[in-house]
């Protein structure tokens, strides 16, 4: 049980800050689309900001998702002939495009700007399915006894 909340601080963590400095990636690169420069510096400067500005909010956010989704992945594999990673990653994506699409319902707008384009909702999915594989990866991980420490 101890292992699965691990996991699942992990998994939000992980998709916390994957989804945050993509968004931000694929933001900076809309503006540089208008002709305006994005140096490097710049672009951790905005992830890093964007980490903290969202921390509060979003962090929540993506942590409901992922409280739904990655238990109904683990009723779904119970009938599902699926391979337990490839349902975790199906079901972390699913869980970020669902609270996207449900902010999308509820705001009328775009609550994370970058996903208004397919590249920057893509981005999301894929912090969800990288949730969704830290979750199955450390959810799975042989116990180490304590002979085995020696």
């Amino acid at each position: 049980m101890v292992r699965r909340i691990l996991a699942f601080i992990a998994a939000v963590a992980s998709a916390y800050i994957v989804s945050v400095v993509l968004s931000a990636q694929v933001a900076l690169q809309e503006v540089a689309s208008y002709g305006m420069t994005a140096s490097l510096a710049m672009r951790i400067e905005t992830s890093l900001l964007d980490l903290a500005g969202m921390l509060r909010v979003y962090l929540s956010l993506v942590a409901v998702s992922l409280l739904v989704a990655l238990p109904l992945v683990a009723l779904a594999l119970k009938f599902a002939p699926l391979p337990r990673w490839l349902g975790y990653v199906i079901g972390g994506a699913a869980g970020l495009w669902a609270l996207h699409m449900t902010m999308f319902a509820v705001f009328g707008m775009h609550a994370i700007p970058a996903t208004r384009f397919a590249t920057g909702m893509a981005s999301q999915v894929v912090a969800g399915a990288l949730a969704g594989y830290v979750f199955h990866r450390l959810s799975t991980m042989p116990q180490q006894t304590h002979a085995s420490l020696q």
